[in-house]
């Protein structure tokens, strides 16, 4: 505790566990050390944040330019699956049954 309290069963002193009396637990650090570190937490956070270091502008990607004929090569896949289905239906007539 950092300071004076009752606790569920007994009054506590500055320094002393919430778990004082049942022989396993004790307070492992001072409270003059917590203090010192939550002055310093409270010092940095009133500090103002630096201010962000000026940054290159990310390059954008290009737009992609359509082939000569007017076909993507979206377009071209589409037909090799249309194909490749076309193909596997034929086989299915010719072999399947």
């Amino acid at each position: 505790m950092l300071a004076a309290t009752k606790g569920a069963h007994r009054q506590l002193k500055r320094g002393q566990s919430s778990y004082v009396g049942d022989g396993l637990n004790k307070s492992l650090v001072a409270p003059e050390t917590v203090e010192a570190l939550l002055d310093r937490v409270r010092a940095l956070a009133s500090k103002p944040a630096p201010s962000p270091a000026p940054s290159q502008p990310v390059p954008q990607p290009s737009t992609p330019t359509k082939p000569a004929g007017g076909k993507t090569r979206a377009s071209g896949s589409i037909l090799a699956a249309f194909a490749l289905i076309a193909v596997a239906v034929v086989l299915f007539i010719i072999f399947g049954s």
